[in-house]
């Protein structure tokens, strides 16, 4: 049985960390073990009920904020004692692997989630390269064009794809107007989604504001926001200001995403930069159509009911799709759905880990 550790910065909300949480939900004990490990300690998260729930193998250090050599000392420890064939980082957390001194005879990988030039900062940038030119770390990309983008960056030729994959099943969800009554939202309101971290990459702004023009002509719609993040309180504001507070709803962090999907009328996804964007597999799998803007990588197109459009085209355009759902098509579509199915990416990942 391969043996794999995964070492993630924390189990917080965000697309990282459900990648790893996937892995661990969805792997198959019978060829491969694995264990993950948060630098820091637990944050409360849903992930983090999850794992308590479900009892998977995680260990959450004690690293403070900023940069923390206490936190290598814990994670030698750990490696020591657990004896991983495979070593899988995620984010930042390379460094603190590479300071352990704990990587030699072992496969070592390490996750790209977002473009290569925002993904982590300069410090890791130029430890990533090192250990990426000396092919003592194999580079993992969630979609083509971005290993494309990190064989570039990186001046290497050695990035594998590993697809972001979901449980496509479980986005057959109820039918809307069920989860419509338990949500207390009226049959006939017009409901434009956004799943999100409230980041700047994540573009709330302008959510906002297209939304705001949106609603002078259809003024039985809202919108929901899922997510919480460092521009909450001035998202909130915005919102405020614009007297939207009983058309927006903040919803947080949520567990029932699927259901979330089946409520939305349209899907609204202006991002300003995105590695892959895994809600918008996840929209796709639900069947929500789709406004999406062009910096969304190709390779995420996997149904023909998603529309791109320029962040800089007039603010009218974003508000007759989004508020004309029959019109959007797209008849260019790069992968398929089921590419993007969590079976198939375990086993890709086994695969990988194995050769």
């Amino acid at each position: 049985m391969i043996k794999v550790l995964q070492i993630i910065p924390s189990f917080g909300v965000g697309g990282a960390e459900k990648v790893v949480l996937n892995y661990l939900k969805y792997n198959n004990e019978s060829s491969m073990h694995i264990k993950a490990v948060s630098l820091y300690p637990r944050q409360g998260s849903i992930y983090d009920e999850e794992i308590s729930d479900k009892k998977y193998d995680v260990e959450y250090l004690n690293k403070k904020r900023g940069f923390d050599l206490a936190v290598v000392h814990e994670l030698r420890l750990l490696i020591r004692k657990y004896q991983p064939d495979v070593i899988h980082t995620h984010l930042y957390a390379l460094k603190y692997l590479v300071l352990t001194g704990e990587i030699r005879g072992r496969k070592i990988f390490h996750t790209i989630h977002n473009q290569p030039e925002k993904d982590v900062g300069k410090m890791d940038v130029l430890l990533n390269k090192y250990f990426f030119q000396k092919n003592i770390v194999i580079p993992i990309a969630l979609q083509g064009k971005l290993a494309e983008s990190v064989n570039t960056f990186y001046n290497v030729q050695t990035t594998k794809i590993i697809h972001n994959g979901i449980p496509l099943s479980d986005f057959k969800t109820p039918q809307k107007t069920s989860i419509l009554a338990k949500m207390n939202i009226d049959s006939e309101t017009y409901i434009i989604g956004h799943v999100g971290r409230m980041s700047k990459q994540k573009n709330h702004t302008f959510i906002i504001k297209v939304f705001q023009k949106l609603n002078t002509e259809m003024q039985n719609s809202i919108l929901l926001l899922v997510g919480t993040g460092e521009d909450e309180d001035k998202i909130y504001n915005m919102v405020k200001e614009m007297h939207l507070t009983d058309r927006v709803l903040f919803l947080g962090n949520r567990s029932d995403i699927p259901e979330l999907f089946n409520l939305m009328d349209v899907f609204f996804f202006p991002s300003l930069y995105e590695g892959l964007g895994i809600v918008l597999v996840e929209a796709q799998a639900a069947g929500v159509p789709c406004v999406v803007s062009e910096q969304i990588p190709d390779e995420v197109i996997l149904t023909p009911h998603i529309q791109k459009l320029s962040l800089n085209a007039p603010m009218e355009d974003w508000v007759y799709k989004l508020m004309h759902p029959e019109t959007i098509y797209n008849n260019c579509i790069y992968e398929e759905l089921g590419n993007y199915d969590i079976h198939k990416t375990m086993c890709d990942l086994e695969l990988l880990y194995s050769e």
